[in-house]
């Protein structure tokens, strides 16, 4: 597990991975993925990255430092820049999590 702050992009809520999280748990450049988001009771605010060979995402970086740049308040309701986040791991699965007030 690592800790990310939510950045801003042209005013834009923003979350950047990048490099051996990816990597070690199967996401490579070129890969695709899948994102939902959504408010849990107990662990607050969780946005979820799925490798999904379907998926309407797409990993940028090369081949050693993938990266995955999301953007967009869409996407990250829920999460303000600024806000530290927890980022979990495992083989082709992501979890981002805001703790909930």
């Amino acid at each position: 597990m690592i800790t990310r702050k939510i950045g801003l992009n042209r005013g834009i809520p923003r979350l950047w991975l990048e490099g051996a999280i990816l990597s070690t748990n199967g996401f490579q450049n070129g890969d695709h993925f899948s994102i939902t988001n959504k408010k849990d009771s107990i662990v607050g605010y969780a946005l979820t990255i799925v490798w999904n060979s379907d998926g309407d995402r797409k990993i940028a970086g090369k081949p050693d430092r993938p990266i995955i740049d999301i953007n967009g308040s869409s996407i990250l309701w829920g999460f303000q820049h600024g806000d530290i986040v927890n980022v979990s791991a495992s083989k082709g699965l992501i979890v981002i999590t805001k703790l909930g007030e």
